[in-house]
């Protein structure tokens, strides 16, 4: 905490104030619009391997001013030496029914497998240095598809009389 802000803080001392860029990779994102291996192969035959690319591309980004990567990137890119988050992937540790989107956060089941989740990623990368943090999770379906809060809790309601989320929020209501 300096001047009564709280601030990540580099290995020499120094406050950080990460400015990264997300999925740093050899695979094109959601609707790159394009072959699946195009970026891949022209990537690996001008650098020769994923560890060659992956070093130009992060001293790349260091020119330009970033200093972070972000979740969705390649663990390649993450062994670079530029500090770097994680996506725990929590809503994913649990087993989503059919047509389901969000999972029951209240299903004792649920907290279980996110606890699993969490301690696998975390033990995976205790050790490193450079891990700045987690996301617990990217691009949960709070209500957008829904039509808002409303709709969301439509949705809890509507779940099987047993389940735990309908009982927690019948619990909050009365």
């Amino acid at each position: 905490k300096a001047e009564g802000r709280w601030w990540l803080v580099d290995p020499k001392g120094y406050l950080f104030l990460s400015l990264g860029v997300n999925g740093v990779g050899l695979r094109p994102g959601d609707g790159a619009g394009t072959h699946p291996d195009t970026y891949r192969e022209a990537a690996l035959a001008q650098h020769r391997s994923e560890s060659a690319w992956a070093a130009a591309t992060v001293e790349r980004l260091r020119q330009w001013g970033f200093n972070t990567i972000g979740a969705a990137s390649d663990p390649v890119a993450r062994e670079q030496r530029l500090p770097f988050v994680l996506d725990l992937d929590l809503s994913r540790a649990a087993r989503l029914a059919e047509g389901q989107s969000f999972p029951d956060v209240f299903d004792p089941a649920y907290q279980r497998a996110v606890r699993r989740q969490a301690a696998r990623v975390c033990r995976r990368h205790a050790g490193n240095s450079w891990l700045i943090g987690y996301f617990t999770d990217d691009g949960l379906d709070w209500n957008a598809q829904r039509g808002g809060s409303e709709a969301f809790m439509g949705w809890f309601l509507g779940l099987d009389d047993q389940a735990p989320g309908r009982r927690a929020l019948l619990r909050f209501l009365e």
